[in-house]
């Protein structure tokens, strides 16, 4: 057998035959056989690749549009907890919006950035499926986003925020960011510097069964958690049912949607759960469920990272 023949083979053995190998005994097959599968990119080990400059074109937000978007602030819970004094008031975080300037975020800055799903459809392994699926979830109009980028007119740039550390957070725009990631187009984004740390809050899930109330205890009372009264109606996400199966799904869209923390859509899915459950609607509860036990995998993760963060900076 002639020594191709042999290296052939080699190429078609189970991976042991590479592993087995001693280092300097795989450099010199690497020498012999530069277009070899095993041979790895020092620069990239990981063998994904930095998209092309592809960059998109950006415009400049009005005053309107930008104190339009501080709602991604001042009234969504988690991005208040995590950021801190983030702005004095929505005319201050517009004007900061107004100011920041635009920087062309790396692929790996993208898996990093929190609270996107850019990261998610760029190592997915269909990107233009999954920013369409994601899209949809948050019902967005995917031919209007399409549309849109494939004309190639210019949209304003996604907003993040990078603390003293670093880390990034997306204020708005996760819709233009993943769609644009999808097409394998860069599009600018918007930083504003906050001098604090970006804050990772654990959350605790309440899923005892409910308590109704009882006559003579306030709304407010510990004693009770009663499945249809409302304990605190300016919180309430509005319009959940679970009267047939297409209702509970487009419930749990909606608490998607909301912009409540971590915790208070889980609260909300576990509430509706308990109703469905509660007049037989056995299907209706398991769509509420299957969500619950997503989020609290989350959660895990979650307080895992935070955890693990600890015990580094300890």
């Amino acid at each position: 057998m002639n020594k191709l023949t042999q290296e052939l083979i080699k190429d078609l053995l189970p991976e042991d035959w590479w592993t087995d190998m001693s280092g300097n005994a795989q450099k010199q097959y690497l020498s012999t056989h530069p277009k070899s599968p095993k041979a790895v990119d020092t620069q990239n080990p990981s063998g994904k690749k930095e998209r092309g400059e592809n960059v998109v074109k950006t415009k400049p937000y009005s005053r309107q549009q930008a104190q339009d978007e501080t709602g991604e602030y001042f009234e969504n819970d988690v991005a208040y907890e995590a950021m801190p004094n983030l702005a004095k008031d929505e005319n201050d975080l517009t004007q900061k919006i107004l100011d920041a300037p635009e920087e062309v975020l790396s692929d790996d800055d993208l898996r990093k950035l929190n609270n996107s799903d850019a990261g998610d459809v760029l190592d997915s392994e269909n990107p233009m499926k999954h920013a369409k699926d994601k899209a949809i979830e948050y019902d967005k109009s995917w031919d209007y986003i399409t549309k849109n980028i494939k004309s190639g007119e210019a949209q304003e740039a996604p907003i993040s925020v990078r603390d003293k550390n670093g880390d990034m957070w997306l204020l708005a725009g996760n819709t233009r960011l993943m769609a644009q990631t999808g097409h394998g187009n860069k599009i600018p984004v918007k930083v504003i510097d906050y001098d604090g740390e970006i804050k990772q809050p654990t959350e605790n899930i309440d899923e005892a069964p409910r308590v109704p109330r009882k006559k003579g205890q306030h709304r407010g009372s510990k004693s009770h958690s009663d499945l249809y009264t409302d304990e605190n109606p300016k919180g309430t996400i509005k319009g959940l049912k679970f009267a047939t199966v297409k209702d509970a799904k487009a419930s749990v869209s909606k608490i998607k949607r909301s912009g409540r923390s971590h915790a208070h859509k889980i609260q909300a899915a576990v509430a509706m759960e308990q109703r469905a459950r509660e007049m037989g609607k056995a299907s209706q509860a398991a769509v509420y469920r299957k969500y619950i036990n997503q989020m609290k995998k989350k959660t895990k993760k979650k307080n895992e990272m935070v955890g693990i963060y600890h015990r580094i900076h300890r």
